[in-house]
Order: C-alpha cells, then sequence, then structure tokens
C-alpha cells in the first residue's frame, strides 16, 4: 500500500491505495487533485469558492443561478434538511461564526445572539427551482456551511476515483 498525506478542509487528507510503482502515485496525486478542486467549489472560506460567491452575492427573495456540481450538492442537502425536519441545515454559516472558530480568541456566543441567528436561519424559506437551476432564500446575511456534507462529497468523489483506478483497495 501506497499513502500520501496533506492538508485540506483544516485537516489532514490521507489518502492509500493498494497499486504500486508510477501508476499508484499518479492515482494517489489524481485524488488530491480532486480533493482540492471540490474545495474551491465548496469552501465557505474561500472568497473565489461558488459555494462563498452565493453566500455573498444572493440576494433575498432573488433567484440566484447555480453552477451544475454545486446545484447538485446543494439539492443532496436541501433534501436532507426536508428530511431532518432542519436538524442539517446547509445555511448554518451564520451560526458558526459566531464562534470565531477561524480567528484568534474563538469564543462562545452571549445566548441572544445565537437565539437571533438561530431564528433567522429557521425561519430562512429555501426555494430551489430545479428546471432552472436557481435558489431563493427569504432572509438576508444567510452564510452557506455545508460542513461534513462538503467533506463527505469529496471523500465520494475520490473515492471514485480510486475505485475507477484497478486498485485492489484504498481509502481517504
Amino acid at each position: 500500500m501506497i499513502t500520501h498525506c496533506f492538508p485540506l478542509y483544516n485537516t489532514l487528507c490521507d489518502l492509500g491505495i493498494c497499486l504500486e510503482g508510477a501508476a499508484g502515485d499518479a492515482v494517489l496525486a489524481a485524488g488530491e487533485v480532486e480533493a482540492r478542486r471540490i474545495d474551491r467549489l465548496l469552501n465557505r472560506y474561500s472568497p473565489v469558492s461558488a459555494l462563498s460567491r452565493l453566500s455573498r452575492e444572493y440576494r433575498p427573495h432573488v433567484p440566484y443561478a447555480v453552477d451544475g456540481e454545486l446545484w447538485g450538492v446543494l439539492a443532496v442537502c436541501e433534501r436532507f434538511r426536508q428530511l431532518t425536519g432542519g436538524a442539517f441545515h446547509m445555511a448554518t454559516g451564520s451560526i458558526s461564526d459566531l464562534w470565531d472558530f477561524g480567528g484568534t480568541a474563538p469564543r462562545r456566543p452571549p445566548p441572544e445572539q445565537l437565539r437571533e441567528q438561530v431564528d433567522k436561519v429557521a425561519r430562512c424559506r429555501i426555494d430551489m427551482d430545479r428546471e432552472k437551476k436557481t435558489i431563493s432564500l427569504s432572509e438576508p446575511g444567510i452564510l452557506f456551511d455545508l460542513g461534513g456534507a462538503g467533506k463527505g462529497y469529496a471523500v465520494e468523489r475520490v473515492a471514485a476515483l480510486l475505485q475507477g483506478s484497478g486498485a485492489s483497495a484504498g481509502y481517504m
């Protein structure tokens, strides 16, 4: 088994594959390229990602056109939101930001500030037009954060690449 480790998604990604030699090295390199591509699509902290552009550019009640791959990920996330009665929500970035995890002094937010953001996200209506591939939100200041769902999508994409490589086993 050969392995490759690289920092991404605020953690270390570790790829391993049972395919020796140059072919294995090429598959591991392609796996990292694919993981980084998904990060450029879904990273809410990157100003150039499609997801952060959506958070920054949408306007309440105005349909926002979403490209194909991002549309597919958001559609799955919206389905999970519906199935869980809102327990999973793709638009909780404004809630997560209250803790300032990425800043220099993470903190517990005041309860009233937390309640305000939770209420805003809970009352935010998300309308997705499957034919036009647009999304519309009813509230301003909503920030998308796919969290583990985004990482899961990256793992799914990299796993598909590893499975198609001819290797007898692999992991991410």
